[in-house]
């Protein structure tokens, strides 16, 4: 029988989606690797934080093409918490990925908008700077062929990006999370459902919590949010505990929903995560 790991932070209780995918159990067996960094691939983050302090490595501020990564949007630093918030530290929240750090790369701006340009640029300066896992709660419905290359090459990289499926209930590709070396996610809800809006389609390989999600907010306080931006980033922090766990050291986007071979279909033909059976099936421990 697996046990629990249930951390002091005053909000953990308020946090439905951790509960949903057995953290509490995963952490038991894993909180994560420092060593392996999550590029936040956004409006930047709110470093100050007191549930992100310590937790952001330098980044790099596309738009202004500069150091300056803090976050005048809010995107970024709401998938920032979900991802890694400082974890039984007897404050605030916690994050699913405890000990992982963070890369903020600012591609969108005060009004949560960016460019193609700035976000290729974006996905291949994580990579040349130390990020293993990608994190893109974004997207257009337009093709560019400089993007699929920029994805590609993050993948021969041995990095793997993850990006949000869409909020707007169609099967319409969203790119980047359509990419074929690309882990697409789409929501649930507070029911285990699917939340209706997300998209569906071929593309989506996961889905994951993403109504009704408490996050840091920029204000340096919390808030609940929704979208299949927020499903992003619990896979994002799912996947360090699998390398953590499974000791990979090049994971492959195409092969990731073959390895969560547990946790319930949905309709939109996507498995949603389970983090501990995620570690446990790696370890070969039984629930």
């Amino acid at each position: 029988m697996a046990t629990e790991v249930v951390p002091d932070d005053p909000l953990f209780e308020s946090q439905w989606a951790l509960e949903t995918i057995d953290a509490a159990k995963a952490w038991e067996v894993t909180t994560g690797n420092q060593s392996v960094i999550v590029a936040v691939i956004d409006a930047g983050i709110n470093a100050n934080h007191p549930d992100l302090s310590g937790k952001v490595v330098p980044g790099r501020n596309i738009i202004k093409q500069n150091n300056d990564t803090l976050d005048d949007h809010g995107h970024g630093t709401a998938m920032a918490g979900v991802i890694a918030a400082a974890t039984n530290n007897t404050i605030g929240m916690a994050g699913l990925c405890w000990e992982c750090r963070l890369m903020p790369v600012k591609v969108l701006d005060a009004f949560g908008v960016g460019t193609y340009a700035d976000v290729i640029e974006g996905i291949l300066w994580a990579a040349d700077n130390g990020a293993r896992i990608l994190n893109l709660s974004l997207g257009g419905y337009v093709y560019s062929q400089l993007m699929a290359d920029a994805v590609d090459y993050v993948y021969a990289a041995g990095a793997v990006i993850v990006a949000a499926g869409g909020n707007e209930d169609t099967s319409d590709p969203l790119y980047p999370a359509a990419y074929p070396n690309v882990i697409g996610v789409s929501a649930t809800d507070l029911g285990d459902s699917d939340w209706s809006p997300s998209n569906q389609g071929a593309y989506i390989k996961l889905s994951a919590p993403g109504a009704g999600v408490l996050t840091t907010a920029l204000n340096e306080d919390y808030t609940v949010t929704t979208g299949t931006s927020l499903s992003a980033a619990h896979i994002s922090a799912v996947l360090v505990s699998s390398l953590q766990v499974i000791g990979l050291d090049l994971v492959a986007a195409n092969d990731l929903a073959a390895t969560v071979e547990t946790g319930r279909k949905r309709s939109h033909q996507a498995e949603r995560v389970t983090t501990y059976q995620i570690v446990s099936t790696s370890l070969n421990i039984q629930a």
